[in-house]
């Protein structure tokens, strides 16, 4: 009898799943080879601890391993702040320098207003509005339910809109 978890099986799954992770890391860290150096501890753990996974959904449990990797470098205060690279521009062609100087403000301070979450906020939100995963499979890979992952979201949001309005910034 195979254990749950072994095999070929086992390999395509997470194979199909490297790009994604790598995506999801590389968002987290903000750089391309300390994303590729997590993302291999992700799949390694995974393949060490194959043994414990009971069958569910793959995905899930990869990304669950994949956030606690990035939390764990976190900690370890290795990870550096590259959150403007990662925001999109509002807006094309030319600006004046002044409206380009106001929305170089309100960028700054929407990362700071980030920052200041929690790290589910914060995970809750990436993997919501830059990810574009739906509420279910969130819950799933953050470890709660739908209905407190939507609580989360909701008052991050307000956090975030709180924070910007104190800094004078209208919510858009």
């Amino acid at each position: 009898m195979t254990q749950p978890g072994a095999g070929t099986e086992f390999a395509e799954q997470c194979l199909a799943q490297a790009g994604p992770i790598l995506a999801y890391v590389q968002a987290s860290v903000g750089r391309a080879d300390l994303a590729e150096d997590l993302a291999q501890d992700v799949f390694a753990q995974a393949l060490a601890a194959r043994a414990q996974f009971t069958g569910g959904d793959t995905k899930a449990w990869l990304y669950q391993i994949a956030r606690s990797r990035v939390a764990m470098h976190r900690r370890r205060g290795d990870v550096e702040r590259r959150g403007l690279a990662r925001l999109p521009r509002a807006g094309a062609g030319a600006e004046c320098p002044s409206a380009e100087a106001l929305r170089s403000e309100r960028r700054q301070a929407l990362l700071e207003a980030v920052e200041r979450l929690s790290e589910t906020e914060r995970e809750a939100l990436r993997l919501k509005f830059s990810d574009g995963f739906d509420n279910g499979w969130i819950a799933g890979a953050l470890g709660v339910t739908v209905g407190n992952l939507g609580v989360i979201v909701h008052r991050a949001l307000g956090k975030l809109r709180a924070e910007l309005e104190r800094e004078g910034f209208a919510w858009e």
